[in-house]
Order: C-alpha cells, then structure tokens, then sequence
C-alpha cells in the first residue's frame, strides 16, 4: 500500500497493489492488480486531449480524451509514470 498527501493529481489517499504469485515458484510475480485512481480533472496521466482540426467552418472544433493504448506514443504514457513514480518516492523519503 502506498499512502499519499493531497495532491494535484488523484483524490485517492492510499494506493494499493495485489500481486499474484506463481504457484510453481512463489518468487514470480504472475500478476498484478492495482486499485482504481481516481483522477482529478484533467489530471490522468494515460489519457491524453487530443483536437480534431475544424473541417467544416459551420462547426466548432472538436475534442476528445483519448486512450493512449489507440495509437498514441509511448512516451505521453512513460511521461505519466514517471511523474507518479516522482510522487511515489517523495512518499517514500517523506
């Protein structure tokens, strides 16, 4: 479990991981599970805005979140990681 102070971030004070571990060697991690982040507005790090260009000048630009699993670079996601790893070790020397 990792505990958080509030942040710009997510709403969530406590993070927590589930790791399921291989039956024929329980020093294999064969799966893991994470809890939901609730995100704050605009704040989810694996999604990303992406605007659509106006193509018909009787109608407003369009925009919409995006999965980043759909096409968008990987480094948008390592981005995302990186910053709540940032987090998750201020946690840890705080």
């Amino acid at each position: 479990m990792f505990t958080f102070e509030p942040n710009e971030f997510f709403k969530n004070t406590e993070l927590t991981k589930t790791m399921i571990m291989d039956t024929e060697d329980d020093e294999m991690c064969k799966e893991t599970i994470g809890c939901e982040i609730q995100w704050n507005e605009g704040k989810d790090t694996t999604k990303k805005i992406i605007k659509k260009k106006q193509k018909n000048k009787s109608t407003a630009p369009d925009s919409h979140p995006s999965d980043r699993d759909q096409g968008c670079s990987r480094g948008h996601e390592n981005r995302g990681r990186r910053q709540l790893l940032h987090l998750l070790q201020e946690q840890e020397s705080a």
